[in-house]
């Protein structure tokens, strides 16, 4: 299959018809060649996505995910001698976002369990998250106030104590703000601002009292989208706000978008001096634009691949 390579850079500290202008005379030609109809889309859903690793630090060798209806349902982690670490299963609503998950010991010992739960609109309201390899219980508990803004209590049961989050949203109902509240003087918080498709983010902001400590600039190229369902894989809990409030973080977000995207950080802290490292994403797609493969770089060191298969 002849195949087509497109490379992206990464910047971070952390996508005839011909016509014949002659006019033929009347019943000249009885049987004119039909003009070409338009074809079908091409549809491919996922069936399995598997990473690699290449360069410590890691957790696992390699991940193996297997999907259903383009939602991912059995996640199996293998340490370096190829042996199992534990499973992970996946569960959705009848909405289809994602209900629960269950990670498994290839014995039956349970991991860990994470509970989802959304109100009758498909938001996140409650996470409940026991993990039995650590003892730890810990519910993340959401209320939508008033005020164009979403607190988020974090209470781990073992010693009972709480941290509140809060999730600023501007007249699109996006989050574009996260802030930890703490007793400190100093409160730091993440700032995202969007660009005029009304939906991306263009660049996000960590700022304490005192200024910026780093910026990230995000472009998107428009004109060429990542088909098919591979950055969907991340968007497992209905709608855009519910990926960042589960994870307090805007990172997995930008992971979910299926454009290609340049992302460049900068560390502002102090204002006079910056640092950058540079991720190199390499995408090889099939000739109808599917990834089928993604290599990753950092600092030109191969870190990890994912190859894609499709139904």
């Amino acid at each position: 299959m002849k195949l087509r390579l497109l490379a992206l850079s990464f910047f971070i500290v952390l996508m005839s018809c011909s016509s014949d202008d002659s006019t033929d005379p009347v019943n000249e030609n009885p049987n004119p060649e039909q003009p070409e109809q338009p074809s079908e889309p091409v549809v491919k859903n996922l069936l399995t996505v598997e990473e690699e690793f290449f360069s410590q630090p890691y957790f696992s060798k390699k991940v193996v995910t297997n999907f259903e209806g383009n939602k991912p349902v059995l996640m199996v982690r293998y340490n370096e001698d190829n042996s199992i670490m534990f499973n992970t299963v996946y569960t959705y609503n009848e909405n289809g976002s994602l209900e629960s998950l269950e990670e498994v010991y290839e014995n039956g010992t349970q991991r860990s369990f994470t509970q989802y739960q959304y109100d009758e609109s498909g938001n996140i309201i409650l996470i409940t998250w026991n993990d039995f390899s650590a003892n730890l219980n810990i519910t993340y508990d959401y209320v939508y106030n008033n005020d164009n803004t979403v607190s988020c209590t974090r209470t781990n049961l073992n010693n009972n104590t709480t941290v509140v989050t809060v999730f600023y949203l501007n007249e699109n109902n996006l989050i574009y703000k996260i802030m930890e509240e703490t007793d400190n003087q100093n409160n730091i918080y993440t700032k995202a601002e969007y660009d005029n498709t009304g939906k991306n983010i263009s660049t996000l902001a960590i700022i304490d009292d005192n200024g910026t400590h780093y910026n990230v600039n995000c472009s998107y190229e428009y004109s060429y989208e990542v088909k098919g369902d591979f950055f969907k894989r991340y968007k497992l809990h209905g709608n855009q706000n519910n990926i960042i409030l589960i994870n307090g973080s805007f990172d997995p977000y930008l992971q979910a978008i299926g454009y290609i995207s340049t992302i460049h950080m900068v560390d502002a802290e102090g204002g006079f001096e910056y640092t950058e490292s540079i991720y190199n994403y390499n995408y090889e797609f099939d000739n109808e634009g599917f990834p089928i493969v993604q290599q990753f770089y950092l600092e030109g060191i191969h870190k990890s691949e994912i190859n894609i298969t499709y139904e």
